[in-house]
């Protein structure tokens, strides 16, 4: 008599992260009776086993760093910033008058509640100028 199976897993997909290896491995087990003159009887199992080692790869784009922001009222100077790379600068003011100073000049000169301008990359200390209250937001691209 032989009896045979299979042992294991089935692969899956990959969890999260840069790699996932998984390993099955597969036995197959017989078992065999041998009856000789009655009444010795004699059983012999065979085990024999192979595993198998799947890997996936996969590629995960970081999050984008979060956005900072910057809340107050009336005018404020912003401790210095530093960005890594060119940014938007986005902002609501619910005063008459919303203006934002750098080194670099006036990036934002407005009397409009809200708006948004590009930033360029480097270090920035900011010095906001406005009437009433106001959030600044600063968000990588």
């Amino acid at each position: 008599m032989i009896v045979g199976g299979i042992v294991g897993a089935a692969l899956g997909a990959g969890g999260g992260g840069k790699a996932s290896a998984k390993t099955v491995t597969v036995a197959h087990r017989v078992v065999r009776t041998v009856r000789a003159a009655p009444p010795a009887v004699r059983t012999v199992t065979v085990v024999r086993s192979h595993t198998i080692v799947k890997t996936r790869t996969r590629t995960v784009k970081a999050a984008p760093p979060a956005a900072r922001t910057f809340s107050g009222n009336g005018g404020e100077t912003l401790a210095p910033i530093t960005l890594p790379s060119a940014t938007t600068l986005a902002w609501i003011n619910d005063g008459a008058l919303f203006q934002i100073f750098d080194a670099g000049g006036v990036p934002v000169n407005s009397r409009a509640h809200s708006g948004q301008t590009f930033i360029a990359a480097g270090k920035h200390a900011f010095q906001i100028n406005a009437v009433g209250s106001w959030t600044v937001k600063l968000m990588q691209p």
